[in-house]
């Protein structure tokens, strides 16, 4: 359990992790995927709402993979139904799905109720195959478009947070030129880009590494393609009705945002700090957006 204000807290449901990515070192830190048992893991939420906690954001290594060692299939759908019937609930929120796993039943679920925010952060690293595969993502540009389709069918108001990697080993100009055209596609509501930083152990730090100016240079220019999508966004999303939820009396988030990473709003008179209401966006720049609470 771990409390970033009093109205906010994040549930750990697993640890550890299985997918091996070429890149990364938490498989040999934290070790294998091991979830959290059921019982504790509502236990937990329980006193998180008596402590009067609004707004629970599970975590993991991978959220999706819940319950694959103690069931033998990934049962994060079940966790969120009984998650959904403890008493004084206000909301879930979703974080670090893996592409693959997100499923339609997930996506329905979402769809079907207020308490869970429909925002889903799924972190997806790249998108032109021959880097997934260097990456040992176990997905394919394919699946993942499919997916993303999937869940903006299922649930249109969706807000989708991500993360790319750029200058991978092995990252063509063309592999790169199709990143960019993804990211102006989707349009994702909030997203970060990362360097490839070279990682001892990783079966990616013995690969052909990518001179550091190209890698800093594919970054600015991913981050700039990234604003001039928010910039669309955001003149779609002026006098919208969000949901947001007020971190103080004059400013917060929407429901399009995590805590802590991603965008903020100002509200155009005070509220109550954890109250979580309907708001009309009233002004917007990059990140920022100011409401008037309804």
């Amino acid at each position: 359990m771990s409390l970033t204000a009093p109205h906010t807290a994040y549930l750990k449901i697993a640890d550890g992790c299985n997918n091996r990515c070429a890149y990364c070192t938490i498989p040999f830190i934290r070790g294998n995927y091991r979830s959290k048992p059921l019982k504790d893991i509502l236990q937990e939420a329980k006193i998180m709402i008596e402590a009067g906690v609004k707004e629970i954001s599970l975590i993991a290594q991978d959220t999706t993979s819940y319950g694959i060692d103690l069931y033998g299939k990934p049962n994060l759908l079940s966790l969120l139904e009984k998650l959904l019937k403890l008493k004084g609930l206000c909301r879930l929120r979703i974080m670090y799905g893996y592409p693959h796993r997100v499923t339609r039943e997930l996506a329905r679920l979402m769809a079907s109720t207020d308490k869970i925010f429909h925002y889903l952060d799924i972190p997806l690293q790249h998108i032109a195959d021959p880097v997934l595969k260097r990456m040992n993502r176990h997905c394919d540009g394919t699946q993942i478009r499919r997916t993303l389709d999937m869940l903006k069918t299922e649930v249109p108001d969706i807000s989708l947070r991500t993360n790319f990697i750029v200058g991978f080993p092995g990252e063509t100009q063309k592999d790169f030129n199709e990143l960019k055209k993804f990211v102006q596609d989707y349009e994702f509501d909030n997203m970060g880009v990362f360097e490839y930083f070279r990682e001892k152990g990783t079966a990616a730090y013995t690969m052909e590494q990518i001179p550091a100016k190209i890698k800093h240079s594919r970054a600015r220019e991913l981050i700039e393609t990234q604003s001039r999508v928010i910039d669309k966004i955001n003149k779609r999303l002026l006098n919208t009705t969000l949901e947001a939820i007020a971190d103080g009396t004059d400013f917060g988030r929407t429901y399009k945002d995590a805590p802590d990473i991603d965008g903020k709003v100002t509200f155009t008179h005070p509220v109550t700090v954890g109250s979580v209401f309907k708001a009309r966006v009233v002004a917007a720049e990059g990140y920022e957006r100011e409401l008037i609470p309804l």
